[in-house]
């Protein structure tokens, strides 16, 4: 009788019965047997290992036709459990049979584990290495780009600078009467019919030198145009040239206030001490205005 077999495990396992609340009267227990399941051994006992959980539960299955087919049966499952082998009664997922695998050969486990893990923590740190490498790499790439960049743009300024200072030259430009201002004009002109129109950088340094030596000449009109254009360019920078921003909103708002004015002057550096400043360094430069 596998189901008495069944009972007799259970017993010896939970020492109580499957159904010990029915044991007032033959008729209740054989009608618990009929319509009540077993309880699980590992609601009664946690540490009862899961197949033999599962082997027990299945000797005292309701229907008989779910039961062990023998005696046999149920005792070469008990065989495969004290063997850590996969039993029948449970479904031979891969998952399951690896772990029975493992059991059974706990020593090689260990070394195949210790092994892939050696493998992928070698792996990763390979992987992180090159990732680091090729950032590396990148990052000097676009120090080099920069660099090369700024060194042409240079180049480029100092040329046209050269240019606009020889044609002030009696000897090389155009006559003695050739005069400061006429290279600025010229300087000027040639910014503004699209000289560097592909190199805002340089063409806001240049606008920013030509204004600042228009407000040397005391040619405040010229000078305020120039910083005006060279303010706008560098406000479209990426990243911002914030130090440049300031010294240009300083020079623009003298110039402003050698025109009579005042307010507009005002209004500049107050923008630029809200762009520029943190609150405390904002409240402290207004307080010193105030006075």
């Amino acid at each position: 009788d596998i189901y008495a077999l069944g009972v007799l495990a259970f017993e010896a396992l939970t020492k109580r019965l499957p159904h010990e609340e029915a044991q007032q009267s033959l008729a209740a227990l054989l009608r618990a047997t009929r319509e009540l399941d077993a309880p699980r051994l590992c609601t009664l006992d946690a540490t009862i290992p899961r197949d033999l959980d599962i082997i027990v539960g299945k000797a005292l299955a309701r229907d008989p036709e779910e039961r062990y087919a023998s005696a046999a049966a149920m005792g070469q499952d008990l065989e495969r459990f004290l063997r850590d082998q996969p039993i029948s009664a449970r479904p031979a997922t891969t998952i399951y049979q690896l772990s029975k695998l493992c059991r059974r050969h706990r020593p090689l486990a260990i070394v195949s584990v210790l092994s892939i893990v050696a493998i992928l923590l070698g792996a990763v740190l390979v992987l992180g290495q090159a990732k680091r490498a090729r950032a590396a790499a990148a990052l000097a790439q676009d120090e080099q780009g920069r660099a090369e960049a700024n060194a042409a743009r240079r180049l480029a300024v100092g040329r046209f600078l050269q240019d606009t200072l020889l044609a002030a030259d009696p000897y090389r430009g155009k006559g003695a009467g050739v005069t400061v201002r006429d290279a600025l004009d010229q300087s000027s002109a040639q910014l503004e019919h699209g000289a560097f129109e592909n190199d805002p950088e340089s063409a806001a340094e240049l606008y920013a030198t030509t204004g600042e030596s228009y407000r040397a000449l005391t040619l405040y009109p010229e000078a305020e145009l120039a910083l005006r254009q060279s303010l706008a360019l560098y406000r479209t920078l990426t990243p911002p040239r914030d130090d440049v921003v300031i010294d240009l909103s300083a020079s623009l708002a003298d110039v402003l206030l050698r025109q009579e004015k005042a307010e507009e002057a005002e209004t500049l550096l107050r923008e630029s001490l809200a762009a520029q400043c943190t609150a405390p360094q904002r409240a402290a430069i207004l307080c010193a205005l105030a006075l």
